[in-house]
């Protein structure tokens, strides 16, 4: 079986500034959506 490939977009990861541990996984960090507005 092959798998089939394709690009979909982006996945952004971010947390605050202050937070220096953890992640999306830990409830520290969320996932956003790219907007772009000419």
């Amino acid at each position: 079986s092959s798998a089939e490939h394709s690009f979909a977009g982006y996945l952004i990861r971010s947390k605050s500034a202050e937070s220096t541990e953890g992640g999306v996984h830990s409830g520290q960090g969320v996932l956003d959506s790219l907007v772009y507005s000419d």
